[in-house]
């Protein structure tokens, strides 16, 4: 049996995806912005991993969109399942707080996938 999750929402953008023991007090989220710019999900995306659905703000001023980019490519170059969404405008953290932006709309565009993906 595996612990591994039999699926992967990355929402609203993933700041953590650096080395261990790089993190800097200084910086949103004690994260240094030389280190929020370097981040590199797809170092975590592993050799396997589950299908995935990713959405990330274009706009968002803390973590990238250049790192789902890179998240979305590994998945690819891994022959993995990951569908991404990249939303013009959206606050950074938008979770679920943002029903009238068209962010808003990702919990139903994620619920498609996962009926898609027959997990």
């Amino acid at each position: 049996m595996s612990a591994l999750p039999d699926w992967i929402a990355a929402i609203g953008g993933l700041s953590g995806f650096v080395a261990l023991g790089e993190a800097s007090p200084s910086g949103a989220c004690g994260v240094s912005r030389r280190l929020r710019c370097s981040a590199r999900p797809a170092r975590c995306a592993g050799d396997e991993p589950p299908p995935a659905f990713i959405g990330y703000a274009a706009n968002d001023p803390v973590v990238p969109v250049e790192n789902g980019l890179r998240l979305h490519r590994a998945y690819l170059d891994r022959g993995s399942s990951a569908e991404l969404h990249v939303f013009p405008e959206a606050p950074h953290g938008f979770a679920l707080r943002t029903p009238k932006l068209p962010v808003g709309a990702w919990p139903r565009l994620c619920a498609r996938w996962l009926e898609g993906v027959r997990v």
